[in-house]
């Protein structure tokens, strides 16, 4: 509980610093929603949580009008924009199982006490056939890196856990998520990103030289910030094993 504390704090005491960012990055910002836009399911009146709203941008952005989050002042400031945001963890939500169609974890996870109980949360509350996209900051990536340096001096990320691709990938499978699709964005410094940077599917970004010559990193020769999404479907549970479009099954 101490840990889960920690991590609210900042966030309680700090609301328009948070959202400064966003008006200071309204680039990267974008460039998020729009790797997010690519992974959602087409159809009308889906039913759509966001677990870890904050201010309830990406929700206002993306259609969600439902969420959860520990912070009233968070929740408060979402409410303004319309989304409807219970008091609730990510590891003990308050909803019925089979409740949605897509659930969203969106730079959140790194914050959580639990991923593993967090990702068995978004399981069972997705329909079947439902839709998980997590977004979530690459640990290996420099500026992963950077951030993991500066966490003591950080106002929201003192407290922090920060993950690799395969840890991420290797809790959803825990949780129950198979064959899971990586896109990413953000293939640059922060400052940089003066335009929408539309989103490549994979987990590593590569580059061809001019000279024609062999694949290299791209992280090896420019700051990378390396959002990345993963799309997780959920399947029909009698029917274990079924591959679906772009995710997992059962």
């Amino acid at each position: 509980m101490k840990y889960v504390m920690e991590n609210i704090q900042p966030f309680e005491a700090h609301v328009e610093e948070y959202e400064e960012w966003f008006d200071k990055y309204n680039y990267v910002f974008l460039s998020e929603v729009s790797a997010i836009q690519d992974l959602m399911p087409a159809g009308d009146d889906l039913l759509g949580l966001e677990i870890g709203t904050g201010t309830g941008r990406f929700s206002e952005a993306l259609g969600f009008k439902e969420g959860v989050d520990p912070s009233s002042a968070m929740r408060e400031k979402a409410a303004k924009r319309g989304i409807n945001v219970r008091n609730a963890f990510a590891e003990a939500l308050p909803y019925h199982d089979l409740s949605y169609h897509v659930v969203l974890m969106n730079f959140s996870i790194c914050y959580f006490e639990s991923l593993h109980r967090a990702f068995k949360e978004a399981y069972r509350v997705l329909k079947d056939k439902g839709v998980f996209i997590v977004g979530f900051l690459d640990k290996n990536s420099l500026i992963g890196k950077q951030y993991e340096s500066e966490k003591s001096k950080s106002l929201f990320n003192k407290h922090a856990n920060f993950y690799s691709p395969d840890r991420v990938e290797e809790e959803l499978k825990k949780a129950g998520f198979k064959e899971l699709s990586f896109s990413q964005t953000l293939f640059h410094s922060l400052d940089e990103i003066k335009e929408v940077e539309a989103a490549e599917p994979g987990r590593e970004h590569e580059q061809f030289p001019e000279d024609g010559g062999g694949r290299f990193s791209f992280e090896e020769s420019a700051p990378i910030y390396h959002y990345r999404t993963v799309l997780a479907e959920v399947g029909v549970p009698d029917l274990g094993g079924l591959a679906l479009r772009l995710g997992v099954g059962h």
